[in-house]
């Protein structure tokens, strides 16, 4: 993933979106329709991202979009209020 990157590999606030194919998903649940990284911690993110159950996340009682997001960048927060990564939030469309 390094290569992603690019020379923006330490510039914090910056994140690298990984946009993933509808197709390859379950039909019977939420579609996952991107991850996103921080540059600064990506190492440390691609590592939680293998134990997490996206399955499981996706099938939580209460969620009501058709799609999310997963949100693994650790320190790209500017909200001072604490919330706790990784995170789903509701996909809009572009």
């Amino acid at each position: 993933m390094r290569d992603c990157f690019g020379a923006q590999e330490d510039s914090p606030g910056s994140n690298l979106r990984v946009t993933l194919r509808a197709q390859q998903q379950s039909p019977d649940r939420p579609l996952l329709t991107e991850i996103v990284f921080s540059t600064a911690n990506w190492r440390n993110e691609l590592i939680l991202l293998s134990r997490l159950d996206i399955d499981n996340l996706l099938r939580r009682p209460g969620l009501t979009a058709n799609a999310y997001l997963l949100k693994l960048s650790i320190q790209n927060r500017t909200s001072a209020r604490p919330i706790p990564e990784p995170r789903l939030v509701p996909a809009t469309s572009r």
